[in-house]
């Protein structure tokens, strides 16, 4: 732990990073450091939100599960950001799949904490922020993908992936970039 009057390390994650330093100090006992794994599920649709998540190196994307057992990408949150918004808006529940895309590591914090810690200024502030980039992000790819072939949604695709990661190299499925764009297997491949 940083001392109060030193440089603050830096937790690897932007939004915790941007934490006032006393709200952070505070914070410090209840986060914990996680190894995931690609195709870990955090969360299931309608469940019981456990924990938030605070990726450092690893890409989580959030699925639209669909009735006839298909399902769409519609969020990707890396080291900018974290899993677990729902709790902030006032939901034990979220209604998409949290599901590990890039292996790495992240930092969680019980979902009873983060809704108490949540309510402290600094940090509601950060999350109000947080919250309108990612309904600004939400609404410009719809518009994107609305507009533009399954070549330049690759290309935006993997920019995306790469700005969460900050570096080149990732490893990752066609079949996982299929369903995260909502397209064919086949179409990602002719698409590289």
């Amino acid at each position: 732990m940083a001392a109060l009057n030193s440089p603050r390390v830096s937790p690897g994650n932007s939004l915790l990073a941007a934490i006032p330093e006393p709200e952070y100090e505070r914070l410090l006992p209840d986060l914990q450091h996680v190894e995931l794994t690609p195709g870990q599920v955090l969360y299931a649709p309608d469940e019981e939100l456990q924990y938030t998540y605070f990726p450092i190196n690893s890409v989580i994307c959030l699925l639209a599960l669909m009735e006839n057992g298909a399902n769409i990408g519609v969020g990707i949150i890396g080291k900018e950001g974290m899993v677990g918004l729902p709790l902030f808006l006032g939901s034990n529940t979220a209604p998409n799949q949290a599901l590990v895309e890039i292996a790495g590591t992240a930092i969680k914090m019980r979902a009873s904490v983060f809704r108490r810690v949540s309510e402290q200024p600094g940090f509601n502030s950060l999350l109000n922020l947080y919250t309108q980039a990612v309904l600004t992000q939400a609404a410009q790819a719809a518009a994107f993908n609305r507009l533009h072939t399954i070549r330049p949604g690759l290309a935006n695709w993997l920019l995306s992936i790469h700005d969460r990661i900050g570096g080149d190299a990732f490893r990752i499925t066609h079949e996982l970039i299929a369903t995260m764009m909502g397209v064919r297997r086949a179409s990602v491949t002719t698409a590289s």
